[in-house]
């Protein structure tokens, strides 16, 4: 543990050791075999948090880690905000949900996006396929296709994480 000077004192945070995705990633794509449980430990994660009224907001591969012992951690929530309070604005280029980059707020499932951003990144693809999918539709058409994702799923029942 080390302690960080903060605005209000000291505050303990956990010494981690590892490598960042980042790190990680710079020897080239990961075989499924290790990129995707990593993705599914970062999900995980996002189900803690998103439970716990928290939106990460900066999810990138410079923001997770994979420590010594093999345990996934999410870091730097320096952008994270509570999830019905201030909305999300921000984050990392490359990572950043479409309707965040529009300038709208951001919500669980902009955190989800980035994971599959991550996990896109992690598998070989320089852009990300949902990334550069976004990037194809015109603004008009993404805000249409979300409206009729939002209905579908609560014509399904379905919430968020």
């Amino acid at each position: 543990m080390i302690l960080e000077r903060r605005s209000r004192g000291l505050q303990p945070e956990e010494l981690l050791r590892g490598q960042t995705l980042r790190d990680l990633f710079l020897g080239g794509p990961l075989p499924a075999r290790e990129a995707l449980p990593i993705a599914a430990d970062i999900c995980r994660g996002l189900v803690h948090a998103h439970a716990a009224g928290v939106l990460h907001g900066d999810l990138s591969l410079a923001n997770v880690m994979v420590g010594a012992d093999g345990q996934v951690k999410l870091l730097d929530l320096g952008l994270s905000v509570a999830l019905r309070g201030a909305p999300s604005r921000g984050g990392t280029p490359g990572f950043v949900a479409p309707e965040v980059q529009r300038g709208e707020p951001g919500d669980a499932r902009s955190d989800i996006f980035a994971a599959g951003a991550i996990l896109s990144r992690l598998l070989g693809d320089a852009t990300g396929p949902l990334v550069a999918a976004a990037a194809e539709l015109g603004p008009r058409r993404r805000r249409a296709a979300g409206a009729g994702r939002q209905q579908a799923g609560r014509d399904r029942g379905m919430g968020l994480v």
